[in-house]
């Protein structure tokens, strides 16, 4: 799955939706490995963390997102991508529970506790793995490091 095309399609997704006061700001490395996904999964656990970015937004803000090829601790590439927000952050009672089913952190807003179990499910289906750093007042960032299409198929022999 080519991550780069996911996530302009994604991006244009989010600027027909037109926030007020969203700013988007994307940068993804130039030719970029496959990632070796299910479009459809991938698209929906990106979407759910994205979505979880613009619901910590109420009144706008930046989202950024990034995709780089990295080298893994075991020596293959990974792809990792990053998916920020300046929103309000994550509280110390809600950082142990933001990837359990139906737990959720978004006081009035529709958040159900889904999204971001959902997301991890499907990105240890990949063969990632997804993590989070948040300051309150500051904003969140989620990262995704998933398998490039030659690393899970050399993994997969070995």
């Amino acid at each position: 799955v080519d991550v780069q095309a996911r996530l302009n399609s994604m991006i244009r997704q989010v600027r027909a939706l037109n926030p007020d006061g969203l700013r988007i700001q994307f940068s993804c490395q130039q030719d970029l490995p496959a990632v070796r996904a299910i479009a459809a999964q991938l698209d929906e656990a990106l979407w759910n963390i994205i979505d979880n970015g613009l619901n910590a937004m109420p009144e706008g803000g930046t989202l950024t997102i990034t995709a780089d090829s990295i080298v893994h601790d075991q020596g293959d590439e990974r792809i990792k991508i990053q998916i920020k927000d300046d929103g309000i952050g994550v509280t110390e009672e809600d950082r142990d529970g933001l990837f359990f089913l139906f737990h959720t952190a978004q006081v009035g807003h529709r958040g159900g506790g889904y999204g971001l179990w959902r997301a991890k499910h499907l990105v240890e289906l990949m063969g990632g793995t997804i993590d989070f750093e948040s300051v309150i007042g500051i904003g969140t960032v989620f990262a995704v490091v998933l398998p490039t299409e030659e690393g899970r198929a050399a993994n997969e022999r070995s």
